[in-house]
């Protein structure tokens, strides 16, 4: 933009000797009958106001754009005096200095920044590297507005398919907490319109931990599958977590607040069909299914249960106690950090 900006022809009048004159209009000739009687021989004085046409860069949007990088260098100035990690601040320092440079431009140096009402012309519009640098402004200014969506839109009759990715997220959530995190990008996908939850049905969705684990959602196990393989019927699981060689599995129901002994049968396919293809034994060691449902009283819900048969429900809604999902999670981990040990 600095190299090749937008320019105007203005018209600026000029006082200046009469055989300079190049240009003769209306306004010069209005000049020159009010101003007749300043010749001393004829009718054309010796000195003539005139109009000259010269190139102005002090367009409307060239001076919006001084002023968004006038406010920008004072964002990042700012941002480097408040943030906490040195690094931060230092690269925040850099980026500053480096819209102070651009700014030092002589092309910079003829354009008065812009204070009125914001509006997009023609130019915004159709100009390529006028319309990326007035989009780029537009998403940090409205950055302060913006909420992470989902990339898929459901109905409400598909409550179940919001519980499933919120149960996921939860997790993700719990990790990061514990300081376990290690790459998440895959989860989101940034659009012109905001930052999107990048799931969908049968689309595997992985997240890496620091300590090796992987937590995936909507992974596909069959026959051909190269570490994990199931021998019956191709299975997606909703959310697993692959710790070495062990699977743990947790299957969010939202409907089957009276069903919980029918459903928990059904996941006895997950436990003993799915084999390490290395020794062909049994690769699930706990299967647990989510539920927005609490019922103490069901001994599916209790640590006994889950201790002894390696399976059993787990209360989660939102807004609710995580405290259960939580405790696992540090079972989970430890029981990860003794592997590792031996």
């Amino acid at each position: 933009m600095i190299e090749r900006p937008t320019r105007v022809l203005v018209a600026l009048e000029q006082q200046m000797r009469r055989e300079r004159v190049k240009i003769v209009d209306t306004q010069t000739l209005a000049w020159l009958e009010r101003n007749s009687e300043r010749s001393e021989v004829g009718t054309i004085p010796a000195i003539v106001n005139s109009s000259v046409r010269e190139d102005s860069y002090n367009t409307y949007e060239n001076r919006l754009l001084k002023r968004r990088l006038v406010e920008l260098r004072h964002l990042l100035k700012l941002y480097g005096e408040a943030s906490p990690e040195e690094e931060h601040a230092i690269r925040a320092e850099a980026y500053a200095d480096r819209v102070g440079y651009w700014l030092r431009d002589s092309f910079f140096k003829q354009v008065i920044p812009y204070q009125g009402a914001i509006q997009i012309s023609q130019v915004f519009r159709k100009h390529p590297v006028y319309r990326q640098c007035y989009q780029w402004f537009d998403r940090l200014y409205k950055h302060g507005n913006e909420r992470i969506g989902l990339l898929y839109n459901y109905p409400l009759k598909e409550t179940f398919a919001l519980y499933e990715i919120w149960c996921y997220m939860q997790l993700v959530k719990v990790f990061r907490e514990k300081g376990l995190l290690k790459d998440s990008s895959g989860l989101f996908q940034t659009k012109r319109e905001g930052i999107f939850l990048h799931f969908a049905e049968h689309k595997e969705s992985v997240v890496h931990l620091t300590n090796g684990m992987r937590l995936s959602y909507q992974r596909v196990f069959q026959n051909n599958s190269p570490r994990f393989y199931t021998f019956t019927q191709r299975m997606v699981l909703d959310i697993v977590i692959e710790v070495g060689d062990h699977l743990y599995i947790l299957d969010p129901k939202y409907r089957v607040a009276s069903n919980l002994g029918t459903a928990l049968g059904e996941m006895h396919k997950y436990r003993d069909g799915i084999l390490l293809r290395s020794n062909d034994e049994r690769a699930v060691q706990n299967v647990f299914i989510l539920t927005p449902a609490a019922n103490d009283e069901l001994r599916y819900f209790t640590a006994d249960f889950h201790m002894r048969y390696k399976m059993g429900a787990i209360t989660l809604s939102p807004g609710g106690d995580m405290s259960a999902l939580i405790d696992w999670v540090d079972k989970l981990v430890s029981r990860k950090e003794e592997y590792l040990d031996c």
